[in-house]
């Protein structure tokens, strides 16, 4: 396994392994990043209600704190998973365009595409370099920079073969534009006094101009998506700390706890409670059988 920590927060895992013949379905959420190809067998990412299945040469894609889940269908099946913090993302591609293939998926966007057998060659070179330039116990110069220049050539990579799965794939203003969007949405979910407007003049476009513009290139209104990463926080929350129920609707964002149980059992199909007490079930198994 390859590991880059900063003060203690994983920037980056990466690692091949073979799964257990088991085809069972656990469902997991983590704040990082993720793309998983598949060297071998076959396996279901079931993620948001959807089900995308692939073998040899496909590659998930998979946002931070999106709940999913992976159904082998092949005792051989392996492959290599590559876990990204998206601070780390961004800092080592930079580019707002390619930072698009995580931050922006809509329903429309498949999340799992088939490689050429060239790109498949050269998604594992780029994996396997990662894990080399970030394995040993003893830290190889310029290992991290090296790790995140091979990360950006993949990103490029990518983009060039299969534009359609970046959801901007166009206008570099446009793309920083949505950068700082999402940027300002992710860093005031726990603030319930939040406009639209102050959005729009942050970006210098009026309400209908950017609500429009927000939704032709995400797939979802401005309110959607900044639900969407509320309820993302409040499962992270629930799982990763001991906070009470409504100390977590406050962090994001609701001021009343009624409020915020409502939306979370709409959004979740069970109440915040509910979702933690699953969690505490042996292995997990509750929440996986329940979501």
């Amino acid at each position: 396994m390859a590991r880059l920590l900063r003060n203690g927060r994983k920037m980056l895992e990466l690692e091949f392994t073979d799964a257990l013949c088991a085809p069972g379905l656990q469902r997991h959420h983590h704040p990082q990043d993720e793309l998983i190809l598949v060297e071998e067998g076959e396996a279901t990412l079931l993620l948001e209600g959807r089900r995308f299945r692939g073998g040899p040469g496909t590659l998930f894609c998979i946002s931070s704190l999106e709940p999913h889940a992976t159904e082998v269908q092949d005792c051989r099946y392996r492959r290599g998973y590559l876990l990204l913090d998206p601070a780390f993302f961004r800092e080592a591609v930079p580019s707002p365009i390619l930072h698009t293939l995580f931050t922006v998926r809509s329903p429309e966007i498949p999340r799992a595409v088939a490689l050429s057998p060239e790109d498949h060659a050269f998604c594992r070179q780029v994996f396997r370099s990662i894990e080399c330039e970030l394995a040993g116990t003893e830290a190889v110069s310029f290992g991290e920079s090296a790790a995140g220049a091979w990360l950006q050539l993949l990103m490029i990579r990518l983009y060039r073969r299969i534009p359609e799965w970046f959801p901007l794939r166009d206008g570099r203003q446009d793309a920083e534009r949505l950068s700082r969007i999402l940027e300002a949405l992710d860093a005031r979910l726990d603030d319930p006094g939040f406009r639209i407007d102050d959005l729009g003049q942050m970006v210098h476009l009026s309400r209908s101009h950017l609500s429009r513009s927000f939704r032709a290139a995400t797939g979802y209104t401005l309110q959607q998506y900044r639900s969407r990463r509320r309820m993302a926080l409040a499962r992270s929350l629930l799982s990763e700390t001991s906070l009470s129920v409504s100390d977590i609707g406050f962090r994001c964002g609701y001021g009343d706890t009624s409020h915020f149980i409502r939306t979370f059992r709409e959004a979740c199909g069970m109440s915040p409670h509910r979702f933690r007490s699953l969690l505490a079930a042996p292995d997990g198994q509750g929440i996986r059988d329940s979501l």
